[in-house]
């Protein structure tokens, strides 16, 4: 198990040395944690990734872009209507309590979920049978 435990963690900082050489290259850095891979789970993958995002050098707004504008951007053109707040864009956000700008964790302090302009309700999971 050692030796595989070794190669994970030096794979894992290439990839991080990787990212910050990338982006000091101006190369655009996309968020993409919803693809199926082993171990990451759509929606907190996604923080996860932010996270380690901004552990490889990039700014906590520049993963936030890479997750949202760009990527919006990436997929659907500069005319996107969805990946940034504006009018004429999809009215689909998260509120957070707190500051993500200034402590990216601060993303997965959901306080509400907005889809198409309607503040969903949030309940909590049914207790376990």
């Amino acid at each position: 198990f050692a030796p595989f435990a070794q190669a994970l963690r030096a794979a894992h900082d290439a990839r991080r040395r990787n990212v910050g050489r990338l982006r000091a290259a101006g190369v655009t850095i996309l968020a993409g944690s919803d693809a199926p891979a082993a171990g990451l789970f759509p929606g907190v993958g996604l923080h996860v990734e932010l996270e380690k995002l901004v552990e490889a050098g990039l700014t906590p707004g520049e993963a936030l872009r890479a997750a949202t504008v760009d990527n919006a951007r990436f997929l659907a053109g500069p005319d996107a209507d969805f990946g940034e707040i504006a009018p004429g864009k999809r009215a689909d956000l998260l509120l957070v309590d707190g500051d993500p700008l200034a402590r990216i964790g601060d993303t997965m302090r959901i306080a509400h979920v907005v889809l198409d302009g309607v503040v969903l309700e949030r309940r909590p999971p049914a207790p376990a049978s």
